[in-house]
């Protein structure tokens, strides 16, 4: 008995079971939010409003963290997104790849696709190391620039930014753009170069795993490897 509640305790705390928990929950949560539209636009039964997919958005709810930290208040019209990013950066500074490596939906998604090329090709290809480190800047450089550019935003306009009605639907907005034909093109792009070279959005381009490893830098939480 207590060899077998062993076993599910290592199971149902690996990182692909909470990783794919995690996923599977914001696919829930896009649904519920698909079906919320639809009764809002009168085609569907009522379905409440999920506020999680508010992660869809980091850009719109980065601008309330610059306005909050600069003394603009806290967002009391859509504060789910501002709450995200709170976490995600105790996550990094607590444990350094939390967020990127346990949490986030789309990071799940490249990973798989690395794990499938490796099954089915044995491995994944490594680029040059100059090459590599090179496109590894682009992530930093990208964040670098966007929240440089955020915390630019005047105090006011930051304020009246988070109050307009676009910020009520833009994640309805964003998820419609998810699910059309331009971005399912880009993702499957992304996914047949992460089979072959590992998780290339998430190890070169995205600009939010720019930031939390940046943060992540002051973690008192790291791997230090014996070479013996």
């Amino acid at each position: 008995m207590r060899e077998r509640l062993r076993r599910v305790l290592d199971v149902v705390t690996s990182r692909l079971f909470v990783r794919g928990a995690f996923l599977a929950f914001f696919v829930w949560a896009c649904t519920r939010l698909l079906a919320f539209t639809a009764w809002a636009q009168g085609t569907g039964p009522y379905v409440p409003r999920p506020e999680a997919v508010a992660g869809l958005l980091p850009v719109g709810h980065f601008t309330s963290f610059f306005a909050w930290i600069r003394g603009g208040g806290w967002d009391t019209l859509l504060p789910a997104g501002l709450v995200i990013i709170l976490l995600a950066l105790g996550l990094s500074v607590l444990f350094k790849r939390g967020f990127c490596g346990w949490i986030c939906p789309l990071g799940t998604v490249w990973e798989l696709a690395g794990e499938l090329g490796r099954r089915t090709l044995g491995r994944t290809f490594r680029m040059p190391r100059w090459l590599d480190l090179a496109l590894r800047g682009l992530r930093y450089a990208f964040a670098g620039v966007i929240m440089l550019w955020l915390f630019s935003v005047p105090l006011d306009q930051a304020i009246a930014f988070r109050q307009l009605p676009y910020m009520w639907t833009a994640d309805i907005t964003i998820l419609r753009l998810l699910i059309g034909p331009a971005f399912i093109a880009i993702a499957a792009v992304a996914f047949v170069a992460s089979t072959l070279f590992g998780s290339v959005w998430c190890r070169y381009l995205c600009p939010l795993g720019g930031l939390y490893g940046a943060v992540g830098s002051l973690s008192v939480c790291t791997v230090r490897r014996d070479a013996e």
